[in-house]
């Protein structure tokens, strides 16, 4: 086979890429980087749903969590429910979780596209079946959400 210029080009640039150390893998995760295991924890259920113990910079250790980053005064979901002393959204007597306008909001809305989150369906669950138990599933799943249906 005779290799043009441009097929060269690719040819090294994969073969450059392609090594342990350079394999991407999930969400910008790589081979042989240090990753803390995914445990089942109530505590790490997210105010908004999701759940942190399944989340790439909680296991790389960049993130503490939802309830131990006292960094996150910004987010209008975790205030509310610290307020109110709920665990989660799921456990809101105030309004019905689709009416409510702090898990319906532009910021809320992004974080759905950029991972892909269905909230809804996270807190739904969280309502069916509790957060031990959810907790357990998303760990066993290996995902920090339940993906949104395209």
């Amino acid at each position: 086979m005779k290799l043009l210029p441009c097929n060269f080009i690719i040819l090294k640039f994969r073969m450059r890429n392609f090594s342990p150390v350079n394999l991407p893998s999930w969400q910008g995760l790589y081979i042989g980087e240090k990753m803390n295991e995914i445990t089942t924890d109530k505590n790490l259920v997210a105010y908004c749903g999701l759940y942190c113990g399944a989340c790439p910079r909680y296991l790389k250790g960049k993130c503490a969590g939802c309830r131990e980053n006292e960094k996150l005064t910004w987010c209008k979901i975790r205030s509310c429910n610290m307020e109110n002393s709920y665990h989660n959204c799921a456990d809101c007597s105030l309004m019905a979780f689709e009416d409510c306008k702090l898990n319906h909001n532009a910021m809320s809305k992004f974080f759905a596209l950029v991972f892909g989150s269905d909230r809804d369906a996270c807190i739904a669950r969280i309502k069916e079946a509790g957060a031990d138990t959810f907790a357990g599933e998303m760990a066993e799943l290996g995902s920090h959400t339940i993906k949104r249906k395209r």
